[in-house]
């Protein structure tokens, strides 16, 4: 058939999977803390500063399941 071969695929689906862990651990050991977000207000700055980088985080590994379902895909056939 047409189109890229299996372990073309495979090697780009891992690159990025591998990058997306390093991206997600380098993501949760950032420092944050509070403190940082005194300027907007004592509790509200930093709450939103929470929610946001919550809403990222839950992006991230939501592409991160994307990538390993279709690793997972291209290794079962």
């Amino acid at each position: 058939m047409n189109g890229t071969g299996k372990q073309s695929l495979l090697s780009d689906y891992e690159k990025v999977a591998d990058r997306l862990d390093e991206l997600l651990e380098a993501f949760q050991s950032m420092h944050f803390h509070p403190r940082d977000y005194y300027v907007g207000g004592p509790s509200e700055a930093f709450r939103k500063a929470m929610n946001e980088r919550s809403t990222h985080a839950i992006a991230l590994n939501q592409f991160h399941a994307y990538i390993m379902a279709h690793l997972v895909h291209l290794n079962n056939q």
